[in-house]
């Protein structure tokens, strides 16, 4: 099951996407230091990209997105900029280095 954000309490109840501004996934608030981060004026990062936890949570799959083209809205959806469509997964792209992370892993 993967996760949708929504204020009415479907599928998983009460959560905000995000957009890494580093790597561009697709990340939740409550699985990273989303608030802390902008409480202090710095970038919000996944868990992957923040120095602080250095490693995917696992909640849910990593999903990469195209950098830069996708919003918080309202609701706390991540919506694609140009488009506006909450399709996020529907623009995933392949990452060389996620993969490559993988690899080392496994070693």
């Amino acid at each position: 099951m993967g996760y949708v954000a929504s204020r009415s309490g479907q599928q998983g109840g009460e959560m905000s996407l995000f957009q890494c501004v580093e790597c561009g996934c697709c990340e939740n608030t409550a699985c990273c230091n989303y608030h802390v981060r902008r409480a202090y004026g710095q970038p919000v990062v996944c868990s992957a990209c923040d120095p602080d936890i250095r490693e995917w949570h696992g909640k849910f799959a990593r999903v990469f997105l195209p950098l830069g083209e996708f919003k918080t809205n309202r609701v706390g959806n991540l919506e694609h900029i140009a488009t506006g469509s909450e399709d996020f997964r529907s623009f995933a792209i392949v990452r060389a280095a996620a993969a490559l992370a993988g690899d080392r892993e496994q070693s």
